[in-house]
């Protein structure tokens, strides 16, 4: 098989796989996605809200899960656009996703929430390794943080924010691959 064919049907396999575990977590078997991460991975949640952070275990991604539908109960994840580059040595997918669902209010009740993301990962021979998603745009009216409720002035509102730009470039870590 030539080579294009060959690459063009690793990314249809790769695109595939990422939805099916999007499916999954919709369906809500999350653990799928925490199965697929390399044993020495790193996810990166951009951004100074209850999921920020690093995780680099299985133990703080499975807690992170539960954290994010605890939030934001009833979640649905929709790719939008899932792009793969690279040999299965050293793939990069870059991932466009809407999710839906609701958080709490500040009286207790729940809202519809609504909101995209930009994902970025690298496969390792079919495990994720490094992974960093970043909110793009807040479609809802309301923030990202669940509290303290949008009406509230945050911590962060008081401060002078200096702007960060994201990286255009997909890591494709180091070593000799």
């Amino acid at each position: 098989m030539p080579r294009s064919s060959t690459s063009s049907f690793y990314r249809a396999i790769v695109r595939r796989q990422v939805r099916s575990l999007f499916n999954q977590a919709n369906a809500g078997n999350w653990a799928a996605i925490v199965d697929g991460l390399a044993e020495n991975f790193t996810y990166r949640f951009v951004g100074d809200t209850p999921l920020g952070g690093t995780r680099t275990t299985d133990k703080a991604m499975r807690l992170w899960f539960e954290r994010l539908y605890r939030l934001f109960p009833g979640s649905q994840f929709a790719p939008q656009n899932i792009v793969v580059e690279g040999p299965p040595w050293n793939t990069r997918i870059m991932t466009y996703v809407k999710i839906q669902g609701t958080a709490p209010t500040a009286t207790g009740g729940q809202r519809p929430y609504e909101n995209e993301f930009m994902q970025r990962l690298v496969l390792r021979w079919g495990k994720v390794a490094p992974c960093s998603r970043s909110k793009t745009r807040n479609a809802s009216s309301t923030s990202f943080r669940p509290w303290p409720p949008p009406e509230l002035p945050t911590p962060r509102q008081h401060q002078s924010p200096t702007p960060r730009r994201p990286s255009s470039r997909i890591s494709a870590g180091r070593g000799g691959d």
